[in-house]
């Protein structure tokens, strides 16, 4: 439902950017980086089903991202009034670490331990609720792809092995913000996001990936 729901507000979102009426554009460029926190992940194999749930420790993300402020009007609603949009492509990097496993099997020291990085490409799209204030609220949108890397390494006793894999998959985001002027080129901005994508496939080895991320970021807009 979530996805669904997601791809439906992003498909909203980005296609009024596309048909609103654009009267002034100023490029900008942002940086930023906070807190990773995925959801546990169902993992099922092919032709067996599901086999448990991976559990992840906090992460981290960091960003990259060049876009576009728009003034823009929508002249089925009111030419005269002016809509505060942003469109830009981002690109991003988040690690988390699974949540460390210790136990014993027949009578032996296992463990279980691993990680999950993902690189995304990311294309968003922001309304801006301008105000009086220095303190603009937002609220963004963005469709992409993102590449999941995984790994897994087991010990029981003196026996050590480890699985490792990729996969290439559709991948969308939601969030809110709010960003803080505090020159005339230069905005702070504090936002929570929820993401996910479509299930990476590891040979045969499926996991669902979502989560979400705390970011704070640095944005310079070249007025």
């Amino acid at each position: 439902m979530y996805r669904k729901l997601i791809i439906c507000m992003a498909t909203v979102s980005l296609a009024s950017v596309c048909f609103a009426q654009v009267k002034e554009v100023t490029p900008y460029v942002r940086v930023s980086g906070g807190l990773s926190l995925l959801n546990d992940s169902t993992v099922s194999v092919s032709g067996v089903g599901r086999i448990g749930d991976a559990e992840f420790d906090p992460g981290f993300v960091i960003g990259a991202a060049v876009g576009l402020s728009l003034k823009a009007t929508d002249p089925s609603i009111n030419p005269d009034v002016s809509i505060p949009l942003r469109i830009e492509a981002e690109l991003l990097y988040q690690k988390n670490n699974l949540d460390k496993e210790q136990g014993t099997v027949s009578g032996q020291n296992a463990s279980l331990s691993g990680d999950a990085s993902m690189v995304s490409l990311m294309f968003n799209g922001y309304i801006d609720f301008k105000n009086k204030s220095i303190v603009t609220p937002y609220v963004l949108v963005g469709v992409g792809v993102a590449r999941v890397d995984g790994s897994l390494k087991a010990s029981v006793g003196s026996a050590r092995g480890s699985v490792s894999g990729d996969d290439t998959v559709a991948a969308f985001q939601t969030g809110v913000g709010l960003g803080v002027a505090v020159s005339e080129n230069i905005s702070i901005d504090t936002e929570y996001r929820y993401h996910m994508t479509s299930d990476p496939d590891f040979g045969g080895v499926k996991a669902d990936i979502s989560g979400h991320r705390i970011q704070v970021g640095v944005r310079y807009a070249f007025n």
